[in-house]
């Protein structure tokens, strides 16, 4: 999990073809991708190349480049358990640092990446599309009609610096003028505006919290 600047670009593009973005590990055996849901283009295109939140956990897909008739039995280990934690194919931030994470099969290491983690300093609301792909940044009021609906997560960050990671988000609404809803398996959130008035949509996360007004006009 390489600390770039320009990959995301490079993502971006490939989130066109539903293809997450990978990272080939140090020793060129193994590639590296975060699991993603299905047409979760934003997720896709944000790839591994971001530090991992602290208290937020990444599950990685691996593609072996090893030669053979048979894939071979896979596992990860950290060689910094108190950086970051690593549960199957689930890695977990525990404090800032970086980490190496080695795929061995028995007594073979087949490659490694290093891992960044970071500690968050706030989240954000962003917005999204239909297709999941990411627009922005909500903030300040927004204003919807009866009907309306809205895509929404939350999103980590240290400083400026985007986090991946997800946390165990709690979203609250202050009035049945605005009604959220799960979107599917992805940690999104779908807003339906039910009836004219105002309401506070608020979002709390590894200690965070950050809010959205609405007002619904008629």
């Amino acid at each position: 999990m390489s600390y770039r600047t320009s990959g995301s670009v490079a993502c971006a593009a490939l989130v066109l073809s539903l293809t997450a973005c990978s990272e080939d590990g140090a020793l060129g055996q193994v590639a590296f991708s975060a699991d993603c849901a299905p047409h979760d283009l934003s997720c896709s295109a944000l790839g591994l190349d971001a530090p991992l939140a602290v208290g937020g956990s990444v599950h990685l897909m691996i593609d072996t480049q090893t030669a053979g008739s048979g894939a071979p039995t896979l596992e990860l280990s950290s060689i910094r358990d108190d950086v970051l934690a690593v549960d199957g194919r689930e890695l977990r931030g525990r404090s800032p640092g970086v980490a190496a994470v080695l795929v061995s099969t028995g007594a073979l290491v087949l490659d490694f990446i290093h891992v960044w983690v970071e500690e968050p300093t706030s989240i954000a609301i962003h917005r999204h599309d239909q297709d999941g792909l990411e627009i922005g940044e909500l903030s300040g009021l927004v204003e919807l009609l009866v009907g309306d609906e809205l895509i929404v997560s939350a999103q980590t960050y240290a400083d400026t610096q985007r986090l991946i990671g997800a946390g165990d988000p709690r979203w609250s609404v202050s009035s049945d003028v605005v009604t959220i809803l799960r979107q599917g398996d992805s940690p999104r959130r779908r807003l339906v505006a039910r009836a004219p008035g105002s309401a506070t949509v608020s979002v709390n996360e590894l200690g965070f919290s950050s809010s959205l007004e609405i007002e619904v006009l008629p």
